[in-house]
Order: structure tokens, then C-alpha cells, then sequence
């Protein structure tokens, strides 16, 4: 596959600062026992399989009790799907249907907000790597899983992810619950009660989950990501249905904990 081939020349960045990285070697574990990827606490409240199986799409969280440390990041789906959650650095992306076509988006720490879907962690430092070519939404993971392989991560549970750099494209959407059917909905009923949009270029954040254990939990059946974007300039957050990311871009995961 040709994303192992990318592995190689993948760059493994140590550092405190997102945007400040203290260090920078290529990756290369082959004498090193540890883990170079840590495995923080992922708290999950709520499920995909309530929400999709059952219809229940009742509060399972409360925002302004979960995700105001600046060291948080998460995701998830607002109490009657009225919308998507996104966590970065503490501060709560909320992006509401606002019509058919727009959203509208607020963004605060600790919101008066409830949540069907909360997934949260706490990421004190990351380890970042350098994606030396454009990397689509359907590569991703498996560029993952060979980081992680060579990186030797245990596969404890979810893993929390950021990428930032040269996104050449994101089409994401934002639930309208109010647009679904009573009881439960298929995943068509889902795509059709959502406002849909694609960026462009530019520098939006990505923010997400990587897991092969949570199926039904927080990734649909098949699938080892759920990523929510953020774009600060363009207003916009949502949950990310495709992708394509530019090269150069930093997957950032998270650091070992000393």
C-alpha cells in the first residue's frame, strides 16, 4: 500500500506546544521497547448505537461539567441532535442547523449545553508526524495504524488525534435533528437532516478519535475514526464526512506521559 511506503519518511516531532515542537528525528524505533504514543483516559458518555438503533438521542452529558480544561479536546452530537460538538484547547465548538443550507456557530468554555454523544480526553503534550504526501479521508487510518505499529501503542482503547497544516479539502455536515423521523432513523434518514458543506484550502483543525474497539460507540461499524473540523476564520465546525490532506500537514497524537 502506498501509505506504508509514506511511513518511512514520516518526521516524529517531540513537544509541548502545538505549534512549537522542541525536537524533530526521524522515526525510528527499532531499539526502543515503549511506546512513543501514549494512551490518555478517553471518557465516552453516550452511543452511537443509541442514538442510530434505538432513537434515544436524550442528554448523556453535561458540556459545562466536562471539557473546560485547556488541555481538552472531544467531540460529539448535541441532545436531540441539534447540532455538533467540538472540543479544542478547552473551548466548545457548537454548530447549530440554522435553515436547510447555513449553521450557525457559537464557541465557548463550559457552555450551557447538553450532549447525546460525548467523547472527551485530556491531552497534556503531543508527538507530532509530518505527512509527506496528500494523505485522502480513507488512507488516514491506515496511515495511522502503521504509526502506531512502528510506534508500538498497546492498542488500549480510542486515541485522540489533532491535524493541522494545508487541508485541501473537508465536506462535513451538521445534524438537524429536528428533521428526522420519529424513533429511529436509518444512516440515510441522518444524511438526509443534515446542513452539508465542503472547505476549501485554507488552515482548519481536525479533531478525533482513532479506535479499533468502539465500534458502535463512537465509529460506525468498519470504521476506526470519527473527526470533527474547525475552521476559526471560516466559522465553521461539524462533524467530517471526507477529506483530503495536504501534504506537509502534522498528525499530532498523543505523548507518552513520564
Amino acid at each position: 500500500m502506498k501509505q506504508i511506503a509514506m511511513l518511512a519518511t514520516l518526521l516524529l516531532t517531540w513537544g509541548c506546544g502545538a505549534s512549537e515542537p522542541t525536537a524533530t528525528s526521524h522515526l525510528d524505533t527499532s531499539s526502543e521497547p515503549d511506546s512513543l504514543v501514549g494512551s490518555p483516559e478517553v471518557e465516552v458518555f453516550g452511543s452511537l448505537q443509541q442514538i442510530f438503533a434505538f432513537g434515544d438521542l436524550s442528554a448523556t452529558a453535561s458540556l459545562a461539567e466536562h471539557g473546560d480544561s485547556a488541555q481538552t479536546v472531544g467531540l460529539g452530537a448535541l441532545s436531540g441532535l441539534r447540532g455538533e460538538i467540538t472540543i479544542l484547547g478547552g473551548e466548545s465548538w457548537l454548530g447549530y442547523p440554522d435553515g436547510e443550507d447555513a449553521i450557525s456557530v457559537v464557541h465557548e468554555s463550559g457552555p450551557d449545553e447538553e450532549a447525546a454523544l460525548l467523547v472527551i480526553s485530556e491531552v497534556p503534550e503531543w508527538v507530532s508526524f509530518t505527512l509527506e504526501q496528500d494523505t485522502s479521508y480513507d488512507d488516514l487510518a491506515e496511515v495511522i495504524a502503521d504509526i502506531l505499529e512502528t510506534a508500538h501503542w498497546p492498542d488500549t482503547g480510542a486515541l485522540p488525534l489533532k491535524i493541522e497544516g494545508a487541508i485541501k479539502r473537508v465536506d462535513w455536515h451538521v445534524i438537524d435533528g429536528s428533521r428526522l423521523p420519529e424513533g429511529q432513523a436509518s444512516h440515510e434518514d441522518h444524511e438526509n437532516a443534515a446542513v452539508k458543506g465542503t472547505l476549501e484550502d485554507g488552515s482548519p483543525v481536525l479533531i478525533g478519535f482513532y479506535s479499533t474497539q468502539h465500534a458502535g460507540v463512537i465509529t460506525h461499524g468498519g470504521i476506526r475514526l470519527h473527526i470533527h473540523v474547525v475552521d476559526t476564520e471560516r466559522q465553521i465546525t461539524g462533524h467530517v464526512e471526507d477529506a483530503l490532506i495536504g501534504a506537509g500537514s502534522v498528525l499530532r497524537l498523543p505523548a507518552p506521559t513520564p
